[in-house]
């Protein structure tokens, strides 16, 4: 009996004794914590060392922490600056282990992406709307879009130009399948030009505004352009399109749902759900339940589901294509008002066919286009001039004209 009342007597004191030394000061360890500036912008130089404000803490059961120690490689596994690209790292402290995202870059144009080098290799990842923006920083890279985007309350910048500051976008976007929605544009890219004997002014508007590269794989939906030429010191033509004012590319299996597009230009509009003028290649692209206006002041406006003209026009020395696209669902509209005659204009020709309008399912005006497998159904299609006769208003199911 001595004995059980010993042994009991002894673990009492022993729980005491770890009462009272728990109370004096030992902590429950959940784990550690690592800070530093790679952890709070997750940003390396390629080939840079491990950066010397790295920090681990203990964190305790109770919310406090241990007193910070410096981090030294010893302490880290997985970290490797020798290559671009995400990377996750190990630290190891005390016995416990925490891990810390990094991402090495060896250009500062990457920072504008998500990840990437912006190759054909490693093109550039997107993955919020900030990203698509920056697009305009490094147009002539390749860009994959990661995830659905929605541009809503943002007022987007049209991508690229057709002046020698500002080119057109001459890489590579894969869309990738994702869908970019709620996209406003209202803004125009201008560039004036003074060849051929005469001034003009050519205004552009898309996501992206003039197009000589590649863009193929990609939903627009819930768009809305709305632009015109009027607030211009110089006015002259419009082209407008969800995905492109001027095209000079390559543009592949491209949707375009749900949208709005309204160009208004003091001579030439030309608008397109897709595209407001082609002097490039479309290829199996889709448009459904778009609403197309375009109008002109006094020359040509051309409207079509697909692009609002297609080919060279003006000098018969570029050729175009548009295949296996369709236009289902749309309302098209095209007008020129009498508001611009030919003695307002400085062009070398009185004889420029003022009043005539173009309206069609695919598009509305084709000048050295080839055409094939294309389909059209349920389009609503509107040409109105203020001048009346022959070769004055043209409208088709497929082609205006």
């Amino acid at each position: 009996m001595k004995k059980f009342l010993t042994a009991i007597v002894i673990v009492a004191l022993s729980i005491s004794v770890l009462a009272i030394f728990t109370a004096c000061g030992e902590k429950t360890v959940n784990g550690i914590s690592v800070s530093g500036s790679v952890i709070d912008n997750q940003n390396v130089k390629n080939g840079s060392e491990l950066p010397d404000d790295l920090e681990v803490v203990l964190v305790y059961a109770d919310g406090g922490e241990s007193e910070g120690v410096k981090i030294t490689s010893d302490m880290v596994s997985g970290y490797d600056t020798s290559t671009d690209g995400r990377k996750t790292a190990t630290v190891t402290y005390e016995g416990y282990t925490a891990t810390f995202d990094y991402r090495v870059y060896s250009d500062e144009t990457q920072l504008n992406f998500y990840d990437g080098a912006g190759t054909a290799e490693s093109p550039y990842l997107i993955t919020t709307a900030e990203e698509l923006q920056n697009v305009s920083k490094a147009s002539d890279a390749y860009f994959r879009l990661e995830i659905d985007i929605d541009m809503s309350g943002a007022e987007w910048t049209p991508v690229g130009n057709n002046t020698d500051a500002e080119p057109g976008f001459s890489g590579n976007f894969d869309g990738n399948g994702r869908t970019i929605s709620n996209l406003s544009i209202t803004k125009i890219k201008s560039a004036v030009w003074t060849e051929y004997g005469y001034k003009n002014t050519y205004n552009y508007a898309g996501m992206f505004a003039v197009n000589n590269g590649t863009i193929a794989n990609l939903t627009l939906e819930n768009c809305t352009v709305s632009v015109t030429d009027n607030d211009l010191e110089q006015r002259g033509d419009v082209y407008a399109g969800a995905l492109v004012g001027q095209n000079f590319g390559y543009i592949y299996g491209v949707t375009v749902k749900n949208s709005n597009v309204e160009a208004t230009g003091w001579l030439i509009s030309s608008a397109g759900a897709l595209v407001g003028s082609n002097v490039g290649d479309i290829d199996s692209c889709n448009v459904e339940t778009c609403e197309v206006s375009a109008t002109s002041d006094g020359w040509t406006a051309n409207a079509g589901g697909v692009v609002g003209a297609s080919g060279d026009r003006l000098y018969y020395t570029s050729a175009a294509s548009v295949k296996s696209s369709s236009a289902k669902g749309c309302t098209i509209y095209s007008e020129v008002k009498d508001e611009v005659t030919v003695s307002d204009i400085d062009y070398p020709s009185d004889t420029t066919y003022f009043g005539r309008v173009y309206g069609g399912g695919i598009g509305g005006l084709k000048v050295m286009t080839t055409y094939s497998n294309n389909t059209y159904e349920n389009n609503n299609i509107t040409v109105k001039s203020y001048t009346s006769g022959e070769n004055i208003e043209f409208i088709g199911n497929e082609w205006g004209y």
